[in-house]
């Protein structure tokens, strides 16, 4: 579920309830979806910023990661 935080709207990588279909089954992959939580603008929706809970190449903490996570 969102969470509101002043004028954000943060998004977490689960936005479905257990036992409930996704809500975008275009958007599953085969290794999992990748964790990312997201914000955004209430009034405009632009992106704020995304957290990676996996580190992508170039991030801080990628080398603790196996190469495949």
């Amino acid at each position: 579920m969102p969470a509101v935080y002043k004028n954000s709207i943060v998004v977490g990588m689960n936005v479905f309830g257990p036992g409930e279909e996704h809500a975008h089954p275009q958007d599953e992959v085969p290794g999992g979806l990748p964790g990312d939580s997201r914000a955004y603008d209430a009034r405009t929706g632009k992106k704020l910023w995304d957290f990676h809970a996996i580190p992508h190449r170039g991030e801080t903490g990628y080398d603790t990661w196996p190469e495949d996570a």
